[in-house]
């Protein structure tokens, strides 16, 4: 049975209102039954129980967990059961959007903004905890943003309930979402305790107020190689006014060994919020000075003057593209002339483009430092998200409109 997503259908008693979200265990739609007085969110599995028993053992899962753990910042379960041979859950409708489709609308949270959604989300994983459970699964698609301004964990599906004699998890499985999972969850997800949720908080923390994924972009076994080996960027290197507080409570929630994170929370929390705890000796993550600074510092870098017609378009502008140039470029970052004013730390993605070729060469940056111009538009210095290699600049210089010199270490107030 295959449920469309562009107009209401029926599903038992339940009238299907709107397609909420799909993910690759079930989808979720805005439903109405006569049962509840307001309308919920029922999440239904793509599968029968026959074909994927797991998966239905995992909503029943979130059934159990949801309905008995009942907090302000936990999105509730209310009913579970099975039509049609599918399995289904009924949940708390929450009129929100999630912070993964924040981000991506928007672009990175400013820290006064970000805090405040976080406050309330360590409270319900530190409720969690006392508890006696384990979410295992906190990234940002799991955290909803209601338009009141209250956020709400989401998809208790892989909580481990010391409580409950439900097994979902086989032994030295993986479990949880690379780019936000603990290190432990790679090598067996059945034996993690409390701490694996403090590493999700953070590095949902870090992609929230950067923009940037901790350990960068790559595959499965790339990601963990940088998590194992503790190859981090420190937030502090990446945004402004971060203190030194939050800065070591971030690199310890990340650290690949759970003793040395933070062992609450509550001291999560603490320390984002630039309370040092006592007798913590400070934490450096395993990089060189050279590879710490590659994304944020191009002083270090060779870099080309060039002329080169680009366009650049913001985070959250519903593709509003902006005609720009870049004025000189290196591996890790490009100067751009922006016809638009920008904001220290805002988001683009740069469309450069080169002669001879209808596609340009796309890249996302971040903008590390503005220069305002008397007339309009603004110079900026971008670091790229990711370098690009020697063939890309190699050709961006060859199809430079002007005369390419190279020059090492332009003055910082340029």
């Amino acid at each position: 049975m295959e449920f469309r997503t562009d107009l209401p259908a029926n599903f038992g008693r339940f009238r299907l209102l709107r397609h909420l979200g799909r993910g690759g265990m079930a989808g979720v739609f805005l439903a109405r039954h006569p049962d509840f007085e307001q309308d919920v969110a029922i999440k239904i599995s793509h599968d029968s129980v026959d074909d994927e028993p797991l998966r239905a053992q995992r909503l029943l899962n979130e059934f159990t967990v949801g309905s008995r753990l009942t907090h302000p910042n936990l999105v509730k379960a209310l009913a579970h059961g099975v039509i049609e041979d599918r399995p289904y859950l009924v949940m708390e409708f929450v009129d929100r959007v999630s912070l993964d489709n924040r981000i991506k609308q928007h672009g990175p949270f400013a820290l006064a903004d970000a805090l405040p959604i976080f406050r309330q989300l360590v409270t319900a994983v530190d409720f969690i905890h006392r508890a006696g459970a384990i979410h295992r699964d906190i990234k940002p698609a799991n955290i909803l943003l209601a338009s009141s301004g209250q956020a709400k964990l989401a998809d208790l599906g892989l909580v481990k309930d010391k409580s409950s004699d439900l097994q979902i998890t086989r032994s030295r499985t993986a479990m949880g979402t690379p780019d936000f999972a603990a290190p432990e969850q790679f090598e067996d997800a059945k034996r993690v305790d409390y701490r694996c949720d403090i590493y999700s908080l953070a590095a949902t923390f870090y992609i929230a107020t950067t923009g940037m994924f901790p350990f960068g972009r790559g595959n499965q076994f790339q990601t963990l190689l940088r998590k194992s080996q503790f190859q981090v960027q420190p937030i502090a290197q990446l945004l402004p006014n971060v203190t030194v507080a939050m800065d070591q409570a971030i690199l310890r929630a990340l650290h690949p060994n759970p003793a040395q994170r933070p062992q609450s929370a509550l001291e999560f929390l603490a320390g984002i919020e630039g309370i040092e705890p006592p007798n913590r000796a400070i934490i450096s993550p395993n990089l060189t000075k050279s590879e710490s600074l590659k994304r944020v510092e191009r002083r270090t870098n060779t870099r080309f003057s060039v002329s080169l017609n680009a366009q650049a378009e913001l985070a959250g502008t519903s593709r509003v593209l902006v005609a720009a140039r870049i004025e000189d470029v290196s591996t890790t970052g490009v100067r751009i002339r922006l016809e638009e004013r920008v904001e220290t730390n805002a988001v683009m993605e740069i469309r450069i483009f080169e002669s001879g070729s209808t596609t340009p060469l796309c890249r996302k940056v971040r903008c590390h430092w503005v220069k305002e111009l008397a007339n309009q538009g603004c110079i900026a210095g971008c670091a790229f998200e990711e370098p690009l290699d020697e063939t890309e600049i190699d050709l961006l210089v060859r199809n430079s409109s002007s005369s390419v010199d190279t020059f090492v270490n332009r003055p910082t107030s340029e």
